[in-house]
């Protein structure tokens, strides 16, 4: 090849079209990034760039360069900023800024459910955003034309934080009416979640693991007296018999705790964890009373006095720390109300070190409810929990199965009434370095 020809062939591939990134995706897949990181203000203002762009949602494949964008995912821009917008309300400390910030949200999302865009995800929001702005009005009319809803519109769920897909698996269980549960829920045993339960028993007890250990926190005083759960010491009572009868934990890996100061709820910590070996699996259950305070989840101790002095409480990272030497699974759930303030709550912050799992007992913003039984009053999340246990007789418990079946049994009622009805909505279980299908 001479020079000349060379030379050609050259400026050819330099001079040759290419294929540009539309203004629309390169906005939508930034926001994606920073809604990963949960910059929601930056996400919020992508995604309506990316609708600025090309508007309105759909749920149909995009072609970008010929092939298809993120693999046929719905182009949803319009609701992806509400949602942002509903994420950054919830981190917004001015209260009069975040309650315009969550009108705005309330009406976007109504604009979108009267063009058809009827999906569970926009409506668990929305009923959500009314919850905490309080908007009795527009929730009573948002449940009640649920019952008429087809929720038959697809949105991209990419930008979604778990705990907040419940919401929208809240909305298919409300819609299908009270008896049973959605096809939208799984069962256990679905192999979407994970494979068939390992160990079954169908004798009184589950067969004893040494290597499971469970502590479990009950503190029905401390704090103000109206935030206080006077069923919090009989669930984590109720939880060491479950555990023990259901889930093959040894009495003697258990340590419980009722109405206990933080130093004796760190005790308690310490003397589990000298008793534990290294990788363990390890159940942390805590129900009482619990405060955001400085971006830290706290744990308010029976000796609180002030819930914005945090000296009389225990932290749930030192809690944790307690036992990092031995690099247990941990899965933790809580049992708390969970009050904004500020634009913060308890359990927003999530444990970023170790394998860990969190599962709250309610969304935010929302309140712990108990319900009263022949004899004693206990927690819905901790009644759900047992009688899951009870039901599936496991040592070796899947943790996001685990997460669903507790979710229906709040959601969508049983036999047992104690359990109640859609009166409470817990999240998903948030994993750190876990698998879907780790076990406790």
């Amino acid at each position: 090849m001479n020079i000349s020809s060379a030379t050609a062939l050259v400026l050819s591939l330099v001079t040759a079209p290419t294929t540009a990134v539309p203004a629309w995706a390169a906005a939508y897949d930034k926001a994606l990034i920073a809604s990963d990181v949960r910059d929601w203000e930056q996400a919020r203002a992508l995604f309506q760039k990316a609708d600025s762009n090309r508007r309105g949602d759909s749920e149909k494949p995009s072609n970008v360069g010929g092939e298809e964008w993120r693999g046929g995912a719905p182009y949803s821009p319009r609701f992806a900023g509400s949602y942002a917008g509903y994420r950054l309300a919830l981190e917004t400390a001015d209260s009069g800024a975040r309650i315009e910030l969550l009108k705005q949200v309330d009406n976007e999302l109504n604009s979108q459910l009267r063009t058809g865009h009827e999906s569970a995800e926009a409506v668990g929001v929305l009923r959500q955003v009314q919850t905490l702005r309080r908007n009795t009005v527009g929730l009573a009319d948002t449940n009640k034309k649920l019952q008429g809803s087809k929720l038959d519109w697809t949105v991209d769920t990419d930008f979604m934080l778990p705990e907040d897909r419940g919401l929208a698996a809240a909305v298919r269980t409300d819609a299908a009416g009270s008896e049973g549960a959605p096809a939208g829920l799984l069962s256990a045993g679905d192999p979407r979640i994970s494979g068939p339960l390992s160990t079954r028993n169908t004798g009184s007890t589950v067969e004893k693991r040494r290597t499971k250990f469970a502590l479990l926190i009950g503190n029905s005083e401390g704090g103000i007296a109206r935030d206080r759960l006077p069923f919090a010491a009989a669930d984590a009572t109720m939880m060491q018999e479950a555990l023990t009868l259901s889930a093959g934990y040894d009495p003697a890996n258990i340590e419980l705790v009722v109405n206990s100061t933080s130093s004796e709820i760190l005790k308690a910590a310490e003397s589990l964890s000298n008793r534990m070996p290294k990788e363990a699996t390890l159940l942390i259950f805590f129900a009482g009373s619990g405060v955001q305070i400085g971006g830290q989840d706290w744990l308010v101790g029976a000796d609180t006095v002030d819930p914005s002095d945090p000296s009389t409480m225990l932290s749930k990272r030192d809690l944790l720390s307690v036992f990092s030497a031995k690099s247990p699974q941990m899965f933790l759930f809580f049992e708390a109300g969970r009050k904004m303030d500020r634009g913060r709550c308890f359990g927003q912050e999530i444990p970023e070190s170790g394998a860990t799992s969190q599962m709250m007992g309610t969304l935010p913003g929302a309140t712990a409810l108990g319900s009263v039984g022949a004899e004693q009053a206990h927690g819905l999340f901790a009644l759900a929990m047992k009688r899951v246990l009870s039901d599936l007789q496991s040592n070796e418990v899947p943790i996001m199965e685990f997460g669903w079946l507790v979710f229906n049994a709040m959601r969508s009622g049983s036999n047992d009434a104690a359990v109640g009805r859609r009166v409470q909505t817990p999240t998903l279980p948030v994993l750190n370095f876990m698998a879907r299908d780790a076990r406790f």
